[in-house]
């Protein structure tokens, strides 16, 4: 779904999943969605629910299990298979 220059999500039953609010919406790895308000970035599943709970300035995949998410210059990371953050201190 989309209004103008903004996306949200719906699933097979045309509920939505995600409100429209979002500039970009990437589907990631066929589970997970990756969106942006334009600055920032939150990762979603499929079902709406956000992991973890957070927005962040970057996130990166550097390998097919993990994630690397930036905030404010600290560095924390997500392990996709168990859905494990790592907090760096």
């Amino acid at each position: 779904m989309y209004s103008f220059d903004l996306f949200g999500s719906m699933n097979m039953e045309l509920k939505s999943v995600l409100p429209v609010k979002y500039k970009e919406i990437i589907n990631f790895k066929k589970e997970y969605l990756l969106v942006s308000d334009g600055n920032k970035f939150t990762l979603f599943t499929m079902l709406g629910k956000e992991l973890p709970p957070k927005v962040y300035d970057r996130i990166e995949a550097f390998d097919s299990n993990y994630l690397s998410l930036t905030e404010n210059n600290s560095t924390s990371y997500f392990l996709l298979s168990s859905r494990i953050y790592l907090h760096n201190q």
